[in-house]
Parts: structure tokens; sequence; C-alpha cells
């Protein structure tokens, strides 16, 4: 180490030494190993001296420094030493703030304090919004009182609200160690943009510099290659800071592992280039004043400080005085706002929006100046979209709602969600969609490891989706039927004692026994024999979906195989008391508690809805009864409390006259709920005139309040058929297991919805550089030919190119087709290829592979 700070002069190679003597030591003239400076507005230099654990200033042009923070080769974590100081910085009234290596800490120090206090971290390693671990370079917000820090052992960069709470937010980072574009790995500094507020970071173990914007979630490598270091131009090797010049340029330290020394050298290179240019102070300072402008007036004397710390100690000056032009202002102001408003065109219909609106979300097509430009009218100066009218006029307001979206209910879902993806709004705004909308588009199902078990399960649980499962799902559609028509029928009172007459006239004919004899005649009753052939398909049914559950404590929870098990077992107990010759008994008092196998047969009415819930009705109904169950219980709560209220009324007032029917607040109650839904059996009734005022008050309320709480339910009805009529039906997939069965159950997934046409999509994206042209369907269209929209699975991919040389974009499509050939020959899969452009005839530039597709096997 060589233990000094030099100043390296612009044009030239040769530096000065400015600080340190370059031989290390304790005394005020020497440092040790320099991990990090800062130089103010006066030409001071702060050196953090990690070996002797302190902070030392220079003052300009001073050949010795003092003791600013920690104590001199004293190592310690109290408030007046340090353990490893790294990254220093200094606010505008002198407070010193220096990070806290080896004690996970960032330390305040007010200019001549001799103890700090803490700003970031309580000097405990971890990784909670109060923790630091290891913490190198930072970054001081002073305008918006934001300290940054870069948390390298917890990989993340963290931003503390300073004098506001001591609880760090992570704005870079934080997905643990790693090198994918949202993680980091050792960050050592941190430097953020006045203009945009962007992060530059220095991934050290990753050798690169990543830019993070405002409120993104992953970075963008500026330079070097992500975990590759080397001495080329194009490499970096542990990089240790990086920070912006007055021209937003970004600078870094690149740091050799066999020439530590170069890093002080490179850091005050980049230092002084910054601190020493008056135009970006002077940029900094109206950049400060137009976000001061708005919120709270600036003190004069904060006014005076400013300007004394922009203005160079040379004896020149940056203030030019001369008469001021009203009018030459105003003009500017007027073009400025005119800058700031973009106008909109959506086929026709014309939007206007500040920019800084749309660029809060830089990442979406029209926050983009890069993805916006392609559609910008030159002769109109507007940006125009031959997109959907009443879809956007939702998108705009998801930019000035700061992120709101919500879809027409005159718009098919369908339709807001491609315009949603066109304008590439993200995947936050396309899962609040689904969450508003609730929709699913995967629908993961489990299924039996055994291959026998599979089919059986998967033609019993999924009718739609194979002809033999539609076959035993009608079938048992129509025994449920027939059996729910028979236990009607066999109710009515001309069949209700024709078998009981029977078996007592059989019994009178046989010898007189003790026991009772067993009732063939109803063995040969219609109504056994329909009976016994519905129970024994549900029985069959039954059994298969027993041994051919993938969950065994699934099917047991189950409701729905409760109902099927309820609805044969008392077919089971009736056979067994017939041969027990116990029939008659079943209505007599020996045998009363068997009456309840009497009524479980009802059950059986309940497998029609378990066959029919395939009906999309009914599906939508079942769905709407369940994401109103809350307002079902609102909706009973008041009901009940209207129905207490002018119950109770009525009770005080009929007590006397009518006081035998209205004799208890409960059943006062009981009849105002009656009189509020508009049932009115009549068994109660009020007979004075106040009483019958209370009743007309209560059938009014009543109405009004049924009314508008069914409305709510029949809005939510609506969207939801909505929903399930523009959506298509849900993609099956497995659920999670391991790798092989995940793939062997997806297979067969796939192989048994290959009889159903469908089309695989991963969502509507803007292409990278997308033109009007691409929304014309009239020149897609032509491109569609018998065989491929016969296809069992149909996909296009685009190739554009907004170059005029065609013969490049023909030669790349030819490269891809060949590529694709080969694939689909090895698949054996029915796949179709066609090749298409913008511009040029599809007729004419056709992929001559026909001979070679026709002798691809057929699934």
């Amino acid at each position: 180490m060589n233990a000094r700070v030099i100043k390296l002069h612009q044009g030239s190679l040769v530096g000065s030494i400015v600080a340190g003597t370059g031989i290390s030591g304790t005394s005020n003239t020497q440092l040790g190993a320099v991990s990090g400076i800062y130089v103010d507005a006066s030409h001071n230099i702060y050196a953090s001296d990690s070996l002797y654990n302190r902070v030392m200033l220079w003052s300009k042009n001073a050949t010795s420094g003092s003791l600013v923070a920690g104590t001199s080769s004293v190592s310690g974590n109290t408030a007046s030493t340090l353990n490893g100081p790294s990254g220093v910085v200094v606010d505008s009234l002198g407070n010193l703030y220096v990070s806290d290596y080896y004690n996970h800490r960032v330390m305040k120090w007010a200019s001549n304090a001799s103890n700090g206090s803490y700003a970031a971290g309580n000097g405990t390693a971890g990784n909670s919004p109060q923790q630091l671990n290891l913490p190198v370079g930072i970054y001081l917000d002073e305008f918006n009182s934001y300290l940054y820090v870069a948390d390298s052992n917890n990989h993340r960069i963290q931003r503390f609200q300073l004098g506001i709470s001591m609880n760090g937010t992570t704005v870079a980072g934080g997905n643990g160690q790693g090198s994918a574009s949202n993680q980091l790995d050792t960050p050592f500094g941190v430097y953020v943009s006045n203009k945009t507020g962007a992060l530059y970071i220095a991934d050290y173990n990753n050798h690169r510099i990543q830019q993070w914007n405002l409120g993104a979630t992953y970075g963008e490598t500026l330079a070097g290659v992500t975990a590759n270091s080397g001495t080329s131009l194009m490499l970096l090797n542990n990089p240790s800071n990086t920070f912006l010049n007055h021209n937003e340029t970004y600078l870094h330290t690149n740091i050799d592992q066999n020439q530590s020394s170069n890093m002080n050298d490179d850091t005050v290179q980049s230092s002084l280039s910054k601190q020493n240019n008056p135009g970006y102070k002077m940029h900094r300072l109206k950049h400060n004043i137009s976000k001061r402008r708005n919120s709270a007036p600036i003190s004069l004397n904060h006014r005076r400080t400013s300007i004394n710390k922009i203005l160079p100690r040379n004896g020149e000056s940056l203030i030019h005085v001369a008469p001021h032009d009203h009018r030459l202002t105003s003009e500017k102001n007027k073009i400025n706002k005119q800058r700031n408003i973009i106008t909109i065109n959506v086929s026709g219909n014309r939007y206007q929006t500040h920019l800084s609106t749309l660029e809060n979300y830089p990442n979406t097509l029209l926050g983009n100046k890069r993805k916006r430009k392609y559609y910008w009218n030159e002769e109109k100066n507007e940006y125009f979209f031959d997109r959907h009218r009443d879809c956007f006029e939702a998108i705009l307001y998801y930019y000035q709602s700061n992120g709101r979206l919500r879809r027409p209910d005159y718009v098919p879902l369908d339709t807001f969600l491609e315009e949603v993806s066109f304008f590439d709004l993200g995947q936050h705004a396309i899962s609040q969609i689904n969450k508003l909308e609730n929709v699913s588009i995967v629908k993961y199902i489990d299924l039996p490891n055994l291959a026998w078990r599979r089919y059986i399960w998967f033609y019993l649980e999924y009718p739609q989706h194979s002809l033999v499962a539609k076959i035993l799902y009608f079938l048992s559609m129509l025994l449920t039927i027939l059996s729910s028509i028979e236990l009607a029928v066999e109710s009515l009172p001309s069949y209700d004692d024709k078998w009981n007459s029977r078996c007592a006239k059989e019994e009178n004919t046989t010898i007189l026994t003790t026991e009772h004899p067993i009732c063939y005649a109803i063995f040969s009753s219609p109504f056994f024999i329909i009976q016994t052939i519905c129970v024994s398909y549900f029985t069959i049914e039954f059994l298969l979906r027993l041994i051919s559950t993938p969950s065994y404590y699934k099917f047991v929870i189950s409701i729905v195989n409760w109902i099927d098990l309820g609805a044969i077992v008392p077919y089971y107990i009736f056979i067994g008391l017939v041969l027990a010759g116990k029939e008659t008994d079943l209505n007599g008092n020996s045998f009363a508690g068997l009456r309840i196998f009497r009524i479980l047969r009802f059950l059986r009415i309940f497998k029609i809805y378990l066959i029919f819930r395939q009906l999309k009705s009914l599906r939508v109904l079942s769905t709407t009864l369940k994401e109103s169950f809350v307002d079902f219980i609102i909706m009973i709560v008041i009901l009940t409390t209207m129905g207490f209220l002018f119950g109770a009324a009525t009770y005080y007032v009929e007590q006397d006259v009518n006081g035998l029917v209205f004799d208890s607040i409960p059943k006062a109650t009981y009849w105002g709920i009656q009189t509020i839904t508009t049932v009115g059996y009549g068994d109660m009734y009020p007979i004075t005139a106040t009483g019958r005022v209370f009743g007309c008050a209560c059938a009014f309320f009543g109405v009004a309040t049924s009314s508008i709480l069914v409305s709510v339910l029949v809005d939510r009805y609506q969207r939801i058929y909505n929903r399930r009529k523009y959506f298509p039906e849900q993609i099956l997939s497995v659920v999670e297991s391991s790798d092989n069965e995940h793939e062997e159950k997806q297979d067969f997934i796939n192989t048994r919805l290959s009889g159903t046409k469908r089309s695989i999509f991963s969502g509507i994206l803007a292409p990278l550089r997308p033109v009007p042209s691409v929304t014309s369907m009239t020149k897609y269209r032509r491109y569609f030919d018998p065989k491929i929209s016969s296809a069992n699975i149909q996909f296009i991919i685009s190739i554009q190119d907004n170059k005029t040389n065609n013969k490049s974009t023909q030669q790349t499509a030819n490269e891809l087709m060949k590529e694709l050939t080969e694939l689909i020959q090895n698949s054996g899969e029915q796949i179709y290829l066609k090749l298409t452009t913008s511009e040029i005839d599809s007729s004419d530039h056709q992929i001559p592979t026909e001979v070679e597709l026709n002798s691809i096997p057929e699934e």
C-alpha cells in the first residue's frame, strides 16, 4: 500500500500527492490503508484510514491532516471508535458519515464532535431492515434526506431515511448472492443520478457496473462482463466504486488485485472531476431549487450558503448581471411547458398528458422514449396508435393514478389483456387484472403415479377432454336423471302403498310363523329394477374413483364423495332388511331409527348438480355464490337487524290489543323478517293503526334494501359470466413433483388433450422495434391456409425488419426456418411452417420444404 492520495491533473499522467507521505504511519502527516475519500466544495479531502481506524481531514494545500472521526490506532465499537472505516461522505452542514465496516453500521460525526451517533445499522450483523453486514460504499442524497449504503455481505443496496427511521429499504439486490440481473455479489460502491434517480452500483465479485432505474426490480450491466474478469478494455476486475460526472457519464474504479494502490489514485481523479466542475455545481443547485419550489420556501441564508458553495475560489464569477426581459422568460416557459406535454392519438381520439406522468414507468411502451419513438408522427407532431380506444382510457389512467388498472365493463377481457400487453405495462399490471377478475390461466391438477389409475381418474374427472370420458359423462347424467325421476314417481299416492299391500297379501298366503317371510314382490317392482341398475352403476363409479384417486386424504374430506356414498348406501341397507324380513317394520315404532336411511335416498337429488356442474351457467352461478359469501352474510345481518327493529316496535304497539299473536319480541322479529322479504305467510299480522303503519314501513324499507343488495349480486354474476364467456378455458398442468414424474404426467395430459384444438400462447407482447403495420389484421389473414388452420396446435412466429435490405431479412428467416424444420423432423409432430414478412408477398417467398413436411408422420 502506498499510503497516500494522489491528484491527477487534467491532460497529464503525472500526479501530485495531496494527502499522506507514501509511508504508512499514525502521525498527522501519514496514512495507513485509504479505503475511501471525499472532496468537498472547498477542496478539503476526507480520507478513511481502515488500517488505523480513523478518518483524516486534509485542508486545501495542507501538509498534514487532522483527526475528525475515530481514535487513531484503536479499534472498537464505542461511539468514539471505528473498526475498518470505508465509505465517507460529508453534507452541507459539515456532518460526516462513515461506513464502519466491521462494526456493521454507518456513523455520523457532527463537525468538531469527539463521538459519533448511529445513522444506519444497529452494530450487529444481520439482514433485517435495521441491520447491515459489512457496509462499504455510501451515498448521501441530502435534498431527500436519503442515505444509500452498499450492504456488501447481504448483497443489496439499502436506503435509509435520515432522522425518520432506522429501518432500511432494499432498493437493489436483496435476492441472494448471484450473478442474475436482479442479484448482486458483494456490492462495494453506489451512486445515485440527480436527474433520473437511477442507481449505479459497483458489483465487486461480478466484475461489472450495473444501473438500476428508479423503482426497477432488476439492473442493466453498463460496463464489464458478468462474472468475467480480465485486463482487456471490455472487462473489469473487482470494481470498487462508481459515480457520474456533470455530463452524467459514469466513471468507475477498476481494481486489479495485484495493483491495489490504483484504487486511491483513480478515486481522487473521479472525485475531483465532479467536485471541481462549476457547471456540475450550478446544475445541482438548479436541480435542487426546482425540486424545492413546489414544497417549502428556501430561506435567504440557505440561498446565500448555496451560492457561496458553487462560486469558485479563484475570483471568477458564474453570475452575469443583465436587464430582465419578461417577454423572453414567458416565451421560454411556454416552450418548456409545450415540450413537457405530449399528444397521443389512438384511432382518432387524441389524449394529452405530461411527459413526466408517463416516465414514472420507464419500462413500459409509453414511458420509454426508445420504445415509443417508432409511433411518432412528425407531420402532426403526435404519437399515433391504431389500437382499441376504449381500452386506452383505462391504460392512460394507469399512468395518472400511480398504477391503478381496471377493465371497463363493456370491454371483453381478452381484448383488454391484449392492449395491456401491447403497451407493455408489465407483469404487475397483468397480475392486478388477474386478481380483480379472478382469472386463473393454469389449473394445476394431481394425477396418480400408476398409468392405469391415471387413465381411470382422468376419464372420470375431466369429461370435456376425451370421447370416452364424454360417453361416461352422458351415461352418468342419464342414470342420475332416471334415478331422480324414479324417486319422485315412487312417492305418488297411487304407488305409495301398492307394494306394501302386495307384501301383506303375500304374507297372508304363507304359513303363519313367528318370523316375517321375505317379500319377493319387491324384487319384481319396476322401481326396484330401475334403482338397482342406477345404484349398480353408481357403485362401480364410486369404487373406480376410490381405487384411482391420487390422494386418499382429499378423497375422504371431499363432500362430493360423501354425497355419492350416501346415494348408494341406503339401497344396500334396504336390501339387507328385505332379505331379513324386516321391511314391514320400517314405518313402525320398533325400527323408527332406520327411517334415516329412507331420508338418505334423497341425497341422489344432489347428484344432479354434480353432473350438471360441467354446464357454464351453473358453474358461473356456483362461482358467484362462493365469491358473494361475504355479501350474503352482510345482507342477512342487515335484513335481520331491520326485522328485529320493526318487530320490536310492532310488539310494543300490539301488546295490549293483539298480545296473543305478538306475545314476544322473537316472534315479532319472525314477522318482521317475513314482511321485509315480502313472504307474508298470513299467520301473523297487526290489527292496530300504528302497527299497520309499522308494517307498511317495514315492507317499503325491506323492498328498497333488498333491491340494493340484490343488485350487487347481479353485477357480480354479470362480471363472472363475462369473464367465463370471453376468457379461454383453463390449461391443465400437473402439480409440482419430481422431474421424472412431472414430465411423465404432463406428457400424459398433452396426449389426452391432443384431440382438442387449442391455441398455445404466452402473451401478446409488443415487439422490440414495433411498427404500426403490425396491428393490421388484413396483412395477416392472407398468410393462413387450410392446412395450418386444421392443425391441432397453431402458432405463428413472425420476423420483422425495418431495414431496407430485404435479402438480410430473408436470409435470417431461412436460417431460422431451417433450424425449426430439423427440430420438427426429430419430434415427429404434425406442424406446418410458413414464412411471412410485413412487406413482401408470402406467395413469392414460401419456404421450399413442402415435400419434407409432408413426409413427417402424423400423430
